[in-house]
């Protein structure tokens, strides 16, 4: 990387508030055990709970915990699927004692999320913290947010404890709690003179790459895409997106417009992991659209969190920039934390009968831009 960066060559370079490590090592921990299939306990101080997710959950665990009823903690999209509408973020499904594993599964959007579960079954709203941490929990965990409330002897037998208030300290900061790991000049088709720039999670599995092509001053207003991880279209070339095809876009353009920052983000599925978006996928196939997709299984249309690319930028010493991006919400993030998007410039990618409808509802239900390829996104 030239000399005009603000990047120094230390990979254990760290940044963030390292009085909240404490934290952020019991919360990961907390994450990696509910990933495993094991239970955890999330307290608000007074009142406490454990849960499992329902992934995990087998036959011998539920009947540990049969009696008049089941409870089940779901978000409020899949709520929304099964007929109810609410506007907390949890809601509490119960269920008789006897309803098998099966239909948790199939209630909870497991087993064949359009092939809805009518019951019987009561719903309320769950206002409690430590009902919404577990749910960010469980997403953060790669598990779609459906959870078993289990019986106090899932205390007993060691759930991992947290607070609902670590969480949501953790949430707020993950993206800041980065180090940089590694870095070197990778030589690309269309651009030669490129290095990537690796970062780490502190706490975490994520890695997220800086890719800096040419060498772009980063004294003026720097050519800038924020590219979240697409498995299927970056390297596959998948045609049910335009991902692939916008990611060597954003590469050529930089190297023919002096240089740039391609931020390879590990969000994949806008944030639910790769085996949800397989999940989404089979049911786009069937008619959905992908953000309705996404709702059947639980989650929001966009569960991204673009922290990570405001440390990277702020670490590379880049305050201004052109953003590649048909996505108002990418400029709107960066724009209210302090990084000044001189300009947006449409990205573009090919157009068929395979991606047309992903396109038009990022671009009807999304409000993104529509593609600017092949004369731009018509109706059809």
């Amino acid at each position: 990387m030239s000399n005009n960066t603000a990047v120094d060559p230390l990979h254990t370079r760290r940044m963030g508030d390292s009085d909240i490590t404490g934290t952020a090592f019991r919360v990961n921990h907390a994450i990696f055990v509910l990933r495993h299939g094991r239970p955890v306990t999330v307290s608000d101080g007074k009142l406490a709970s454990s849960y499992v997710v329902i992934e995990h959950l087998n036959g011998d665990m539920l009947t540990r915990h049969r009696s008049g009823q089941i409870k089940l903690l779901i978000s409020r999209e899949r709520a929304s699927v099964l007929g109810h509408d609410f506007t907390t973020d949890a809601v509490e499904v119960t269920l008789p004692g006897a309803t098998p594993l099966e239909q948790l599964r199939k209630l909870a959007g497991i087993i064949d999320p359009t092939d809805v579960y009518h019951g019987p079954f009561e719903c309320r709203a769950d206002r409690s913290p430590q009902a919404t941490a577990v749910l960010e929990l469980a997403r953060q965990a790669g598990r779609m947010p459906a959870l078993l409330v289990c019986s106090e002897a899932c205390v007993l037998d060691g759930a991992q404890p947290i607070s609902a208030d670590e969480v949501k300290v953790y949430a707020a900061v993950r993206g800041r709690l980065l180090e940089r790991a590694s870095q070197a000049q990778v030589q690309l088709e269309h651009a030669a003179e490129t290095e990537f720039v690796v970062y780490r999670e502190r706490f975490g599995d994520a890695q997220h790459v800086a890719v800096v092509v040419g060498t772009p001053d980063m004294e003026e207003p720097v050519n800038v895409r924020l590219h979240s991880a697409c498995f299927t279209g970056d390297l596959f070339g998948s045609l049910r997106c335009d991902c692939g095809e916008q990611l060597a876009g954003a590469v050529e353009h930089m190297e023919a417009n002096g240089g740039g920052v391609i931020l390879y983000l590990d969000q994949e599925g806008r944030g639910i992991g790769l085996a949800n978006k397989m999940r989404a996928y089979s049911m786009q196939a069937v008619g959905h659209d992908t953000i309705d997709a996404d709702r059947h299984l639980g989650f929001g249309a966009d569960g991204r969190d673009f922290t990570p690319a405001l440390t990277i930028l702020t670490d590379l010493g880049i305050e201004q920039i052109r953003l590649l991006t048909n996505n108002p919400a990418k400029i709107s993030a960066l724009d209210s934390n302090g990084i000044q998007v001189v300009e947006q410039v449409a990205v573009s990618g090919s157009i068929n009968p395979h991606n047309l409808h992903y396109l038009q509802t990022k671009r009807d239900l999304g409000g993104h831009l529509p593609s600017v390829a092949e004369g731009g996104l018509r109706d059809h």
